[in-house]
């Protein structure tokens, strides 16, 4: 259900895992994030293995939510949205967000 009078900002990385403010070239870009985001595995797995996301897929195995500073608290049970969609066609993600 839409919310009226809501905002939503997405964190994410660039196609190279690197994070605003954190990522080298990147100390003084804030992509204003305040909220994360984490796709499904089998999602994650199909974009990284297309062209650019190299880098992505070759770390993706070595950063289980457990580990992540993010999600390791609950494991990303309160993160991890639901998806459906395709490379091709585009990805959509739902996620409950208690407010």
């Amino acid at each position: 259900m839409p919310l009226a009078g809501v905002a939503f900002y997405q964190w994410h990385a660039t196609k190279d895992g690197q994070y605003s403010l954190y990522g080298r070239g990147l100390e003084n870009e804030n992509f204003l994030r305040t909220s994360q985001i984490d796709m499904t595995e089998a999602s994650c797995n199909e974009v990284y293995s297309s062209a650019g996301y190299g880098s992505s897929l070759a770390n993706f195995p070595n950063t289980p939510l457990g580990g992540d500073m993010v999600f390791s608290d609950d494991g990303g049970s309160h993160q991890l949205a639901s998806t459906s969609g395709s490379l091709a066609a585009g990805y959509q993600a739902a996620l409950k967000v208690a407010v």
